[in-house]
């Protein structure tokens, strides 16, 4: 893998976002319906926001959803590679290193609604 997974990235930019907003781990909880220990975990890396709640955070950030669906593919794709033969493993590994060159491309940013 890279030197900064995947759900680390995706999390510091979510932090990233909500400082910029202005926005406490509260506030941005009580917007999307989770616990501030949840989006703690999210912004950490250790936690990736799946389905609905990822564009429920990315709404009210004003970022767009799927790179968050995104993250979860690729962390899902880690997890297998770990479980299968070395030569899956491998194949496996130049496709998230090829999603996660996607996470690098710039983002258009949406004024949150």
């Amino acid at each position: 893998m890279t030197e900064q997974p995947a759900a680390l990235r995706l999390g510091a930019r979510i932090r990233a976002r909500r400082l910029e907003l202005g926005l406490t781990l509260r506030e941005l909880g009580a917007a999307v319906g989770c616990s501030v220990a949840y989006l703690s975990e999210i912004e950490r890396g250790s936690r990736t926001p799946r389905g609905g709640k990822a564009a429920e955070v990315a709404a009210a950030l004003g970022l767009r959803a799927p790179r968050c669906s995104l993250v979860w593919s690729i962390n899902q794709l880690a997890h297998l590679r770990a479980a299968v033969r070395p030569e899956v493993a491998r194949r496996l590994e130049a496709v998230i290193l090829e999603l996660e060159g996607l996470l690098t491309e710039p983002v258009e940013e949406r004024e949150p609604g």
